[in-house]
């Protein structure tokens, strides 16, 4: 540990007698406590694997193994993003993304790709997304002309909208493999 003076220590870690994988030595540090890190961190992993198995670049795995007690909330969030521009005054334009999925596969051998993975079971109220905004809730790109949006109204209104810069309008098509059900809650039908 060397300390410059400046109260920033670094700690340097001498490797020797680690195990080898792959011609690379393995330093397995236990971090118990909270870790603060003020400047960008990139996970740059590869993978040379040949044969049937999972290598993942980030694995989280957090368990609440503590009980609650009776009459306490207990809030759990095992990832946790803010992204926040709203000071000082931009003059500029800001975008920002909370989270930055590229998932990009070929179509040598058999390739699958999937965005998004999310399964949420086993508890008394299951969720798959919990979207709050407002603005569009959630909207389908097929590109940046050709899209669907869901948007939700502070008074619980539902608008599904399409939009389309060809020259066929942009339907939206109810292709059930059942029945289609409208069930009003005050018995009354609009079409415009």
């Amino acid at each position: 540990i060397s300390d410059s003076g400046d109260s920033n220590a670094v700690l340097t870690p001498r490797l020797r007698g680690e195990a080898l994988e792959g011609n690379t030595r393995v330093l397995d540090i236990s971090l118990k406590d909270d870790l603060t890190y003020a400047s960008t961190l990139t996970i740059d992993k590869n993978s040379t694997a040949t044969a049937t198995g999972t290598t993942k670049a980030l694995h989280l795995d957090y368990d609440h193994t503590g009980i609650s007690a009776s009459g306490q909330t207990t809030s759990n969030i095992a990832l946790d993003i803010d992204v926040n521009s709203d000071s000082p005054t931009m003059v500029g334009t800001v975008n920002n993304k909370g989270i930055d999925i590229m998932c990009m596969g070929g179509t040598s051998g058999t390739q699958t790709n999937l965005g998004l993975n999310i399964i949420t079971r086993d508890a008394d109220t299951n969720d798959g997304i919990s979207i709050k905004c407002d603005g569009t809730h959630l909207k389908l790109e097929h590109n940046a002309n050709d899209y669907a949006t869901f948007s939700v109204a502070d008074t619980g209104d539902l608008t599904i909208a399409t939009v389309g810069d060809g020259t066929t309008d942009s339907d939206l098509i109810f292709d059930a493999d059942g029945n289609i059900t409208l069930d009003s809650a005050n018995g009354s039908f609009i079409a415009k």
